[in-house]
């Protein structure tokens, strides 16, 4: 059986606005309140009627008064009390403050450069949305007065965030510190690849010393050993040679080198050996010789003495220079000199030549030491195979390198041109706004407005070596010469400056002394000690045995930024610790530091307007909960007091209740500060009610009626039978709604003991109240008709259902569905542009309307050719598109490269799989299809989904029904052009509403001669549905229990009707559409004059036909054709 109190038939409707809904309650108190009753509860306010002009059943003022507190009682209570706190501020709120506010609420925003860019479907759609929220909410034709108190409450909330100092000067330093930056400019230098940077670098011959993060220039050699000097001359480094190996006897006859190394050891019987055990003998000419007799070290190289062997060796050590005319040009030989004699030439493969250019290079003693090799190979950058290269020279370069890149669709810079050329340029490819560069990319902002600093005299303006950020989720290498940087005063150094003064300790100690660990401007500071056995970092001291100094070093944290220094303590073997004197600094004031009140006080409005505005913080709501708490709000009525405590969680009702009174107030603020009033205010029970019917009388007594509706309707006989007294109904359905409250009772009870059992308080009292905030019951009378109700409602809709003729009218998006199938597993590569780097793709249908006809046929070429370069690339089974992407990116940017003209023209490649993740594991993903759960048609710009509809119907041809992926032809759409490879999906064979079998097997209308589901299909499909709903459909005995046919299916055909249809379906067993059948029924029906509205009857049944239209439109306009 299915459990009852878990089916939620009815769903919110998602258009409503937040104004409409009312949250659940979390707990419900039980006593013997009184609550507060209208003068006239019995009064009739709607009566309904059958054809003859009968009373079926009445509504009184105070059914629809209880249906409003359930509903949304809460939310209208504290409109009037709001209205009477805010008066002075509403009584000042201006036309152009309630339009700001109303064009904020209509379209999120009231930027008009941002509703600017909406298309007009985007504008329409959040103009009727906001239109349909106003009649929901009984605020229609008059939308100025819900601003007109959206404005005052935000008006309040500043001024008290401002009178109670909640922007603090903290707040304001790391605002300025961290996000204000004025405009700079600079040339920024954006690589697809550090392959990319390093490539361009090296076309000028461009390195970067690591050591000094600066940028030089690479002098076409390096050295092999940049620690051989000549003899005569330590500050030069040796470039070619030639020499003599020579050694020296010590005392116990060992050969020793020049460096004092013993290389050769003597023993006995003469044998010297080496360091691998290698044995030698002297021949009779004393020649040092190996076993074969082979001189190794001749006997003219072997002295007495170190002196007489560093004699020869200088005497036979002759050193030349090596050089080229172009140290760049690899064809050209290096020239070994002897002062100008040319004595050998040296290829690019290190051959060396004689003056007859004859190959001696297996046979010359010559040792070269500088070799000239390509920027490629030439290994670890020094500085000494590299120059060093003044600001100006760099910024030449970056001028150089900016032009490679951005020639062909910026204007180029001009060769030659000073900083200050630049800066006085009004070339705005060089202007940087920190809030742009910030919103695409924090940590590049930081670095070009903040960690490249200019205010150091010794401040490199520029980056050495291409850094890697990610932009907008896509990763980009950057170089950035930066050209200025507006002068701000660095508040942090101040402050810590300030905060460092403060920190003062005994330069002796004996006993434990006091480490501070916090500072102003809420910093902390942290200790580590040199000698934790005699002095901890948390001021311990263990007594030494002689008097000991000790170091200890702070660091003080200020908002992230750090200083550290150094404290000696002389902990003493015995005595006191000296006397500290105190700081006497007083704590700076940040706005005193800055010295900029015009900025201090611009940053004080923004976060004092982002402390209100802020859609992320409840801030407003907050401000409202402690100003009513101010002036002693007072509540009643005990089940709008429970509400009240989901937003105030503090907050207590009064117990004792009161027979009239509803809420009270003690006063209201004045204007900004202004004296207070403190008037009284109270609000009736009638006051609340004639307020509330005042806006919406017709959608109250609309929810009022559903339970009588449905009680007096067919359906309640035809589920529960002819007794309508639901303590007195023994019918089968009511045994089971009964037997799922007891089994809900249960449940309760089973948590309740649990909580108890582990000494953790559990937030319901009573099973009363867990109902409340299960369902929003106030007793389990209540709770019964809302089963009852819950039981009913889908036959309510399914009468909505066939009125309105809804599945004729959704037919035409099932066959849509079914026409359009497609189930793919979908990766793609974007060809597109970037001009203004934020890191997504630019408009690419803007852009092609941009160029004239010449620049569009020279573009148009440029990309015909890169798509046959990648067809190309990818016709090699074992490229793909990560593959292409890693080679586009590192290739260079040279004439004769493949992919470098296309990266020089502005062109970018990215590639993403748009398979989408589940729900409960990311791990998994599932195919793209264009309806049902995992459906983009709604998502996905048309001409894409067009694409994937032509690529799935090209995978069902016979020639390609064996392929493992396809690709499409190549697709435009305003973020690029898309090549798709798609993969066969997880639902890759479309599901068919396909029967011919026998007729009698299934359901009349089941019988289906193609895959495309029918009319009769559907229709049977929904009365399926609705059963489901309300019966166990696994009940074998449901058909005969309750008299039902329950349609049958062949399982193929449900499982397509469900995969086309059943989302469709469910979206209209929501509130909208039981409001549309419940409108139309209380159309028969009268309303009664009333003392509680002067609307008149025709006026109540025009507002009726409003709501019911006003669901209709927001539900099934996007149906209607």
């Amino acid at each position: 059986m299915k459990n009852i109190m878990t089916k939620r038939v009815i769903i919110i409707f998602s258009v409503l606005l937040a104004v409409v809904v009312t949250a659940l309650i979390l707990a419900l108190v039980t006593g013997n309140s009184r609550i507060p009753q209208l003068s006239n509860p019995e009064g009739v306010f709607y009566e309904r009627v059958d054809e003859n002009g009968d009373v079926i059943y009445t509504i009184t003022n105070q059914e629809i008064f209880e249906e409003l507190k359930s509903n949304d009682g809460v939310e209208q209570l504290l409109y009037l009390i709001d209205s009477y706190l805010l008066q002075s501020y509403m009584s000042q709120v201006t036309n152009t403050q309630i339009e700001e506010m109303i064009t904020r609420l209509t379209y999120g925003t009231s930027d008009a450069d941002e509703i600017a860019d909406l298309t007009d479907d985007q504008k329409e759609s959040y103009e009727t949305a906001f239109a349909q929220s106003m009649v929901l909410a009984g605020y229609s034709g008059n939308e100025e007065a819900y601003a007109r108190i959206r404005v005052a409450k935000e008006v309040y909330t500043r001024f008290m965030a401002d009178n109670e100092d909640l922007i603090t000067e903290e707040k304001i330093a790391s605002e300025f510190m961290k996000k204000y930056f004025e405009d700079i400019k600079a040339i920024r230098i954006r690589f697809a690849s550090a392959a990319d940077a390093v490539s361009i670098m090296q076309k000028y011959q461009l390195v970067t010393l690591s050591s000094t993060s600066t940028i030089r220039q690479y002098n076409g050699f390096v050295y092999k050993n940049e620690t051989l000097h000549p003899f005569d001359d330590e500050d030069a480094i040796v470039e070619a040679y030639v020499t003599v190996e020579v050694f020296y006897t010590d005392a116990e006859g060992n050969l020793v080198n020049l460096a004092d190394e013993e290389i050769y050891t003597k023993s006995t019987g003469a044998i010297y050996t080496d360091e691998d055990g290698n044995e030698y003998t002297k021949d009779e000419s004393l020649n040092l010789i190996n076993e074969d007799s082979e001189i190794v070290v001749e006997a003219a190289h072997i002295f007495t003495t170190k002196e007489l062997a560093n004699a020869y060796y200088e005497a036979n050590t002759h050193y030349y220079t090596v050089s080229k005319i172009d140290a760049y040009d690899t064809d050209e030989r290096a020239q070994v000199l002897d002062g100008v004699t040319v004595l050998y030439t040296i290829d690019k493969d290190g051959k060396i030549y004689d003056p007859l250019n004859v190959d001696v290079t297996s046979t010359t003693v010559l040792i070269v030491n500088k070799v000239y090799k390509p920027i490629k190979t030439m290994g670890t950058v020094t500085v000494n195979n590299s120059a060093e290269l003044t600001n100006d020279e760099v910024l030449a370069f970056y001028i150089k390198m900016y032009n490679d890149i951005y020639s062909e669709f910026r204007t180029p810079l001009v060769e030659g041109s000073t900083s200050e050329t630049l800066i006085n340029s009004a070339n705005p490819d060089l202007d940087f706004v920190f809030d742009t560069v910030n919103a695409s990319s924090t940590s590049l902002a930081s670095y070009m407005f903040s960690t490249l600093d200019l205010s150091k005299d010794d401040a490199i303006p520029y980056t050495a070596a291409a850094t890697s950020y990610t932009v907008s989720n896509n990763t980009y290498h950057y170089m950035v010469y930066k050209l200025t940087q507006p002068d701000k005063v660095n508040i942090y150094e101040l402050m810590l400056d300030a905060i460092e003064d403060t920190i003062v300790l005994p330069m002796e100690a004996a006993k434990d002394i006091t480490l501070p660990t916090t500072g102003w401007f809420n910093s902390t500071i942290s200790w580590t000690s040199a000698n934790t056995a005699i002095l901890s970092a948390k001021g311990v001291v263990t007594t030494p045995e002689n008097d000991t100094n000790v170091k200890l070093t702070y660091k003080i944290t200020l908002d992230g930024v750090t200083r550290s220094g150094d404290i000696i303590v002389k902990v003493l073997k015995e005595g006191e610790n000296s006397t500290v004197t105190p700081s006497s600094a007083t704590k700076p004031v940040v706005k005193t530091l800055m010295a900029d009140d015009v900025t201090y006080d611009a940053l004080y409005n923004k976060l004092l307007d982002e402390y209100v505005l802020s859609t992320s913080t409840d801030n407003v709501s907050n401000a409202m909960i402690e100003l009513r708490k101010d002036y002693s709000l007072a509540i009643n009525d005990k089940f709008i007091g429970v509400d009240y405590t989901a937003i105030d969680k503090d907050f207590e009702y009064n117990k004792k209740g009161d027979k009239v009174i509803l809420a009270t107030i003690n006063g209201f603020p004045g204007y900004l500060g202004a004296a207070q009033t403190d008037t009284a205010y109270e609000v009736s029970a009638d006051d609340l009610f004639e307020f509330a019917i005042g806006k919406s009388a017709s959608l109250y007594t609309l929810y009022a009626s559903q339970f009588k509706e449905i009680v007096y309707s067919d359906y309640f006989v035809t589920i529960f039978g002819e007794q309508r007294d639901l303590t007195k109904n023994k019918s089968d359905k009511m045994d089971e709604i009964y037997e799922s409250i007891r089994s809900q009772k249960m449940t309760y009870l089973s948590y309740k003991a649990m909580y108890e059992q582990y000494g953790i308080s559990f937030d319901y009292e009573d099973f009363a109240s867990f109902s409340r905030y299960q369902y929003g019951t106030k007793s389990e009378m209540d709770l019964l008709k809302y089963l009852v109700k819950g039981v009913l409602q889908p036959y309510m809709i399914g009468e909505a259902i066939e009125a309105e003729d809804l599945i004729a009218m959704l037919l035409e998006t099932v066959e849509e569905n079914y026409d359009n199938y497609f189930s793919l597993d979908i990766s793609h590569l974007i060809i597109h542009i970037d001009f203004d780097e934020d890191g997504a793709p630019d408009n690419y249908n803007d852009y092609i309307a941009s160029l004239d006809a010449t620049e569009l046929d020279a573009f148009d070429t440029l990309k015909a050719s890169l798509e046959t370069e990648i067809l190309t690339y990818l016709d090699d089974s074992e490229n793909d598109f990560s593959d292409l992407i890693t080679a586009y990116k590192n290739d260079s940017r040279d004439v004769d490269s493949t992919w470098g003209k296309y990266k020089n023209a502005g062109l970018w490649l990215m590639t993403e799989s748009l398979n989408i993740a589940d729900e409960e594991d990311e791990t998994i993903t599932h195919s793209l299809q264009y309806s049902g759960q995992y459906g983009v048609k709604d998502s996905y710009v048309p001409e894409y989904t067009e694409a994937l509809i032509a690529l799935y119907q090209e995978y069902q041809l016979e020639q390609n029904a064996n392929l493992e992926q396809l690709y499409s032809d190549l697709v435009t759409t305003q973020f690029g052009v898309h090549l798709i490879l798609a993969n066969q999906g997880d639902d890759f064979e479309r599901f068919s509403a396909e029967y011919t079998g026998p007729a009698s097997s299934y359901s009349e209308g089941v019988v289906n001669t193609s895959g495309k589901p029918t009319l009769a299909q559907l229709e049977l499909y929904a009365q399926y549905y609705m059963y489901s709903l309300i019966y166990d459909l696994e009940d074998t005995e449901i058909e005969e229990k309750y008299n039902i046919t329950v349609p049958t299916f062949p399982n193929s055909v449900r499982e397509a009707l469900e995969f086309y249809f059943e989302d469709l379906l469910s979206g209209l067993y929501v509130v909208g559409t039981l409001n549309i059948q419940l409108s139309t029924r209380l159309s028969n029906g009268n309303f009664l004059e009333s003392s509680y509205t002067d609307l008149t009857e025709a006026q109540l049944m025009a507002q009726l036909d409003q709501i019911r239209d006003t669901y209709y439109d927001a539900l099934f306009a996007k149906y209607a054709k």
